[in-house]
């Protein structure tokens, strides 16, 4: 919830676009480090590693919405109700892709357990 609201606010800074990526990047591993207590180290690679996961989503969504349903971006742009949509399935390929992970990490952990 803490993730959402800081996302929320700063997206509705009157900033350029793009600075508000950098500055919640930068928010999400000073919350990691002083209230989860991640070593800086790991809290850097792991906002890095989902930034970059959910930047792939979204330009795998992108290409397909503009390359094969030919869907104009600049009208989606200027609807945020669309723009909404029309993100939807990069979320859900983010999910589907942060839990098929958290799987594999479970089946890895319980399958080193088992020859342990």
């Amino acid at each position: 919830m803490l993730f959402a609201i800081i996302s929320y606010l700063v997206r509705k800074l009157p900033i350029h676009f793009g600075v508000h990526t950098i500055i919640i990047i930068l928010i999400y591993i000073m919350v990691n480090v002083l209230i989860n207590k991640i070593p800086i180290d790991k809290a850097i690679s792991s906002v890095l590693s989902g930034v970059i996961v959910l930047l792939i989503c979204e330009w795998i969504n992108l290409f397909i919405l503009n390359d094969y349903l030919k869907v104009n971006i600049q009208v989606m742009e200027d609807n945020p109700m669309m723009r909404t949509l029309y993100m939807m399935p990069s979320l859900i390929l983010f999910v589907c892709f942060i839990s098929l992970l958290y799987l594999w990490l479970k089946i890895k952990k319980r399958n080193k357990d088992v020859f342990n």
